[in-house]
């Protein structure tokens, strides 16, 4: 059973209890239970639902985390035009994590359904922070994002790789 598998109810304090002491290898065999079940049954979490989770997981572990605010849709042009000039952009990745792993002390990590797509604006600011030596990756569905933070907090991080298309 996979960590999607279990909300009927959005309990997140609940949901933050069952994978507080989750074990890495318990995450690996889930990764690709939950891409075949939301696959098959279009059964998946939303990136909403994925975040929620992901930043009250990261705040259980008292682990500093940034959203990007940049995946708001926001219907007013004066509102988007104010974030814009503050520099909210496309593409950049939903979390950046502030932990020293003993090597670097950030991770950005872009989160995506189990059958999500980057777009070209993502697909171009992750290879723009590769370029800057800063350890970025795509999760795809929550047993994913919470694989690779914590292979990131192992100082192991899965680095993002553009594939050719």
């Amino acid at each position: 059973m996979t960590i999607a598998d279990r909300y009927e109810f959005f309990n997140l304090e609940k949901i933050v209890e069952e994978i507080r002491d989750i074990d890495i290898e318990t995450l690996k065999n889930n990764i690709s239970a939950e891409k075949d079940e939301g696959k098959r049954y279009n059964n998946h979490l939303s990136e909403e639902r994925i975040q929620q989770i992901i930043i009250a997981y990261l705040d259980d572990k008292n682990i500093i985390c940034e959203p990007s605010m940049s995946g708001i849709r926001i219907k007013s042009f004066k509102t988007r035009k104010k974030m814009r000039e503050q520099g909210v952009k496309k593409g950049y990745p939903d979390l950046t994590i502030k932990k020293f792993n003993g090597k670097d002390t950030t991770f950005c990590l872009e989160l995506k359904t189990v059958i999500g797509k980057l777009s070209k604006d993502q697909k171009d600011i992750l290879n723009r922070t590769k370029a800057e030596h800063i350890p970025c990756s795509v999760s795809y569905g929550i047993n994913d994002a919470l694989y690779k933070i914590n292979k990131y907090l192992m100082c192991e991080p899965v680095i993002w790789e553009e594939k050719g298309e």
